[in-house]
């Protein structure tokens, strides 16, 4: 899921993909926006930390931060 800074949904959902979050075009446009400040919010199954695609990300213009949450509960930023 990604959130505005104002709260607003951006993107919601799965791309049902198992090795990769599938980027949408909806999504991938918001974070190549400069006027944007995205929170992106994802799970990791398997309870690892954040991957180097994810810390990537943050790169774009329009990303303010990275969220993983893991089955027990535990979140990482």
């Amino acid at each position: 899921m990604a959130v505005d800074d104002d709260g607003a949904v951006v993107e919601f959902g799965s791309a049902n993909r198992k090795a990769s979050t599938g980027i949408n075009n909806k999504l991938l446009g918001a974070m190549l926006n400069p006027d944007r400040r995205l929170v992106v919010f994802h799970n990791h199954p398997r309870g690892g930390p954040l991957s180097a695609d994810d810390i990537a990300m943050l790169a774009l213009p329009g990303m303010h931060s990275v969220w993983s949450f893991t089955p027990a509960g535990t979140d990482r930023k």
